[in-house]
């Protein structure tokens, strides 16, 4: 498995008023916090320097996509000070059961399920696919709990919403760091 290392801003009901219009429109009103790779949620706190980074930088199809190094992260961060931040461990389209992985300093949080183009959360950032899953199939960070679950998910997510740009999705394993 491939870990990939990113920073991204908290986004919880400690952002008030941003946290309440959010509630309200996703209908996620069980949420403790959304732990997301999603940039419109969860903005990234560290910017990529093309030149400096590039033996860091985790590729895509449409740009980078984290850091391949979690020390090299954590300079970043020191670079960048941020106040209110979230480091996260991620495997795109894990092949196993990643909530019976264990990283040192880490907890295993969940599955997301993002768009193939664009990064968008199908969980928490499109309005809902309610007749594929419900809030209530999401624990306390909008999260899945279970790979198989997640799988089961994303395939429904395409079968119900063939037309819909964010449901082809990749599945996101992710880990939290302990503390920041």
């Amino acid at each position: 498995m491939e870990f990939r290392y990113k920073a991204v801003e908290k986004f919880g009901p400690y952002d008030e008023e941003a946290w309440a219009n959010y509630t309200e429109w996703s209908k996620l009103f069980h949420l403790e916090e959304v732990i997301s790779i999603d940039p419109l949620l969860c903005p990234s706190v560290t910017d990529f320097d093309y030149e400096k980074d590039v033996d860091y930088i985790v590729w895509e199809d449409d740009g980078p996509d984290g850091y391949n190094s979690l020390q090299y992260l954590k300079e970043k961060i020191a670079e960048a000070n941020p106040t209110d931040y979230r480091v996260l461990a991620m495997v795109k389209e894990p092949v196993d059961e990643c909530e019976k992985i264990q990283l040192p300093n880490f907890n295993f949080v969940g599955y997301d399920l993002v768009a193939t183009q664009g990064y968008i959360s199908a969980l928490t950032n499109c309005g809902g696919f309610d007749e594929t899953f419900l809030p209530a199939d999401l624990n306390k960070y909008g999260l899945i709990e279970t790979y198989q679950k997640a799988y089961t998910i994303k395939d429904e997510l395409l079968k119900n919403n063939p037309n819909q740009e964010h449901a082809e999705c990749y599945v996101w394993a992710i880990w939290s760091m302990n503390s920041t």
